[in-house]
């Protein structure tokens, strides 16, 4: 397996603005991921996303995860960072359902001078494994990096969000702006709003952070985009 991870330092992605992402091989997505390869996966349905993470993949771009870690540290301290417009964090080496957490809480450190640092993850919460992943996940928010859980359950988005965690769903396009579930607030992600001029860069406003990247009380919704939209919108619940 070839682990490696490239780090753009400011995307010319319309939705998370030119801002520092990162992209790493998609032998660390999640085995049980519902939307993996052809099934729903927004960043397989993009032309240019998909031919720089096939790059990343096969050990073209990009580096290895400590050096990838260095690159990182050396961001200026008033810029955002997105980990993972493709990939997923890096799986344990003897267990390929546990995040690595080594690499995890290193990389945490390497952006903790940032303005905002964040990032998502498929990886199970489920069982002795899960439990593992969830401390973490909680560990790293000492270093002020966010990992949201990606999810397409509002059920299990609620679950999630009550139990501490920073929550995201995908939905189906066309639903509800803000509501209610379960007795948690759910609201749509800015930028996926109608007619929205918004970013990750400039959510929040002048001062704030992206929503993705604040300890919050709310998970954020992203309906289902990309030409894979309808395969995504069939996982959801």
């Amino acid at each position: 397996m070839t682990d490696f991870a490239a780090l753009t330092i400011a995307s010319s992605n319309k939705k998370t603005g030119a801002i520092a992402v990162s992209t790493t091989s998609r032998d660390n997505c999640a085995d049980d991921c519902p939307l993996k390869g052809d099934d729903g996966c927004y960043a397989e349905s993009g032309y240019y996303t998909r031919l720089h993470w096939d790059q990343v993949t096969e050990g073209k771009r990009g580096v290895p995860p400590l050096e990838f870690i260095k690159q990182v540290s050396k961001l200026p301290a008033n810029e955002m960072f997105r980990h993972d417009i493709a990939g997923d964090l890096w799986k344990d080496p003897e267990n390929s359902k546990l995040i690595y957490f080594p690499y995890l809480e290193k990389l945490a450190k390497a952006s903790s001078h940032l303005y905002a640092a964040w990032t998502y993850t498929h990886h199970t919460l489920d069982g002795i494994t899960g439990a593992r992943n969830k401390q973490s996940i909680f560990d790293v928010e000492q270093y002020k990096f966010i990992v949201n859980i990606s999810t397409e359950s509002l059920d299990v988005a609620a679950s999630r969000q009550k139990e501490g965690l920073m929550v995201t769903v995908v939905q189906p396009e066309g639903g509800p702006t803000a509501f209610r579930h379960n007795d948690v607030q759910f609201v749509q992600c800015p930028a996926t709003l109608p007619g929205s001029e918004i970013t990750c860069q400039t959510c929040g406003g002048r001062k704030g952070k992206p929503l993705c990247a604040t300890i919050r009380k709310v998970v954020v919704v992203f309906p289902a985009h990309g030409s894979r939209k309808k395969k995504a919108a069939a996982h959801c619940s």
